[in-house]
């Protein structure tokens, strides 16, 4: 199965680069951890291009300012409002709010993102949106993994 390769293969090959190749250290993948992570950079070019220019990326940038438009939201209308600020939309399926529209591109909350917006559905829980945000935002800072393939 792939997690026995990779327990066996991947990772005993990775332990014998690091030990007598340490000058290819940038190549190194941690197989240990890299699937595990769900808030990975969408693909290895993206990761390369952050690495080279030091930019965020799309992804990131879209994330920035949903976060920042869903802590001054009370209520869906006003995020869709706070977002529409921001020259960012949001799109609908099936009468639910799926995710939103960025430069012709669309990226889903909860899959893309790792956003809940339901959240902003119940009253009172500002509080509660500010804590979450800042512990998720604090495991992206200490864990910035990229995905491999």
């Amino acid at each position: 199965s792939k997690a026995s390769f990779r327990n066996n293969v991947q990772v005993a090959l990775n332990s014998y680069q690091q030990k007598y190749h340490p000058r290819l250290s940038d190549s190194i993948v941690n197989y240990a951890t890299s699937s595990q992570n769900k808030q990975q950079l969408s693909s290895h070019n993206a990761y390369q291009r952050k690495v080279r220019t030091g930019e965020q990326t799309h992804k990131e940038t879209v994330a920035e300012t949903i976060q920042r438009a869903f802590l001054l939201s009370d209520s869906l209308e006003a995020f869709q409002a706070n977002l529409a600020l921001c020259h960012v939309d949001c799109y609908f399926r099936r009468g639910v709010l799926t995710g939103v529209l960025y430069q012709g591109r669309k990226y889903r909350l909860k899959k893309t993102l790792g956003l809940d917006f339901e959240l902003l559905l119940q009253p009172n829980t500002k509080h509660k949106r500010m804590e979450r945000i800042k512990t998720i935002r604090d495991q992206q800072i200490i864990n910035p993994q990229h995905k491999q393939r």
